[in-house]
């Protein structure tokens, strides 16, 4: 049988310090009875991460992969888009990302795993201009504290299917070609014929189009590909942009953890939490 649940924690560089080293302490204090596995290059010098999980009392566990993926935020993305990453955590049932701009409060992943989501991340705004406290505006989710379905994510990437419903795709072509419709009505026989064999239509196109690899994923609720939460439900899971709005809508409660704590908001917001969190 499947372990559970692996946490995974990207690292590109030997040392990691400030926020980041805050970030690492407390994944190690409140995951430390979880599988946590570093994942790097074959070539990074780990022995600063061993000494902090022996400061923990927890076993040192990595995955190394070649430099090229480590390179930059582009690599990355495209490491999270490739099987090869998933097939090497094939002995858990799920993994959880944790990079190191997260921060967790407390160890719900039993809870979370048990309600059977393929992606689970924090919910974001699906455009800024929009009324942030109607979450019909949100979306799920960021990738950077997420947990995922590793069989899950290994099936959507080895077998190409539609990412949106065919009428749904006719009717984005439809708005993409609306003056050539106009002048010629027969195109619509040729986008029905491009919708239903997936023109612009599958994940690997919106890879190659977008690049995000967490937004990317987010597309493969539309079609059943992946059951992903209500934004109300993640907000229990993970905060990702606006904090301070996502507790209120939480109903002033911290959720499982966040991401980006010290970009966002991080002085009216993430660092009285942390402060009071840390010594409570």
């Amino acid at each position: 049988m499947n372990r559970k649940v692996a946490i995974i924690v990207p690292v590109i560089a030997p040392t990691v310090e400030g926020d980041e080293l805050q970030s690492l302490r407390q994944c190690l204090k409140v995951l430390g009875k979880r599988d946590i596995c570093f994942l790097c290059s074959h070539e990074l010098d780990t022995t600063f991460y061993e000494h902090a999980c022996n400061e923990a009392g927890i076993p040192f566990r990595k995955r190394t992969f070649g430099r090229e993926w480590f390179s930059g935020v582009k690599a990355y993305n495209s490491m999270c888009f490739c099987s090869m990453l998933y097939e090497a955590f094939a002995e858990y049932e799920y993994m959880l990302i944790y990079q190191l701009d997260a921060y967790v409060f407390e160890d719900r992943l039993d809870e979370w795993c048990t309600r059977g989501y393929d992606y689970v991340g924090g919910p974001w705004l699906c455009h800024w201009s929009q009324e942030v406290e109607n979450l019909d505006h949100w979306e799920v989710g960021n990738g950077g504290f997420c947990l995922r379905r590793v069989d899950t994510f290994l099936r959507v990437l080895t077998t190409p299917r539609l990412l949106h419903k065919p009428l749904k795709g006719i009717s984005r072509l439809a708005k993409e070609n609306r003056k050539r419709l106009k002048h010629n009505p027969l195109l619509w026989i040729w986008m029905a014929f491009r919708a239903l064999t997936g023109y612009h239509n599958t994940l690997q196109y919106y890879i190659k189009q977008n690049g995000q690899e967490d937004k990317a994923f987010a597309q493969c609720q539309y079609n059943g590909l992946m059951r992903i939460p209500t934004a109300r439900e993640a907000l229990d899971f993970s905060f990702d942009m606006r904090p301070a709005t996502c507790y209120k809508m939480n109903g002033n409660r911290l959720p499982m953890g966040c991401h980006m704590w010290f970009k966002y908001d991080n002085e009216s917001f993430w660092y009285p939490q942390i402060y009071k969190n840390t010594n409570s």
